[in-house]
This record gives C-alpha cells, structure tokens and sequence, in this order.
C-alpha cells in the first residue's frame, strides 16, 4: 500500500496514496505495474530502476505518477 505524507493532501502525517493503490517492479523486465484506486491497472515498460526509486520515495505517489507516468505508453492488466 504506497504511502504519501505530501503536507497538502495528507496534513496529519503519513496515509495511503489517494490516487496510487498498487506498485510492483520487476528489475530483470523493466515492467513497473501500477494499480491505481479507481480499478485501473497499467503497466509500463522499460522503465529504468532510478525512476522507480523517485517514484517510491516521492512524498505524493499520485502527483508524481502524473507527472512522470500518466503520458507514457501503457498495457492494460
């Protein structure tokens, strides 16, 4: 379950990510899967084990899957 403590959505400490459910890496692949909260599973490919180390120690899951996530090329799961 991916934490966020970003003050501006979570401004009493640390809770769920509002947007991001699920994460999963597979170094040897590349494939990042992301299970978000409304039921939408993506995977991306190719992506680089330095991404995925911003993405999880980003104070807000969700912002930082829009900004660094949302526009690339995804498969369903």
């Amino acid at each position: 379950n991916p934490q966020s403590w970003n003050h501006e959505t979570h401004p009493e400490g640390m809770g769920p990510s509002h947007l991001v459910s699920t994460i999963d890496y597979e170094e040897e692949t590349g494939n990042l899967d992301v299970g978000y909260r409304d039921g939408f599973k993506a995977r991306y490919k190719n992506i680089s084990p330095d991404l995925v180390k911003q993405f999880n120690s980003a104070d807000s899951k969700g912002r930082f899957a829009l900004e660094h996530l949302w526009n690339l090329p995804y498969d369903t799961l």
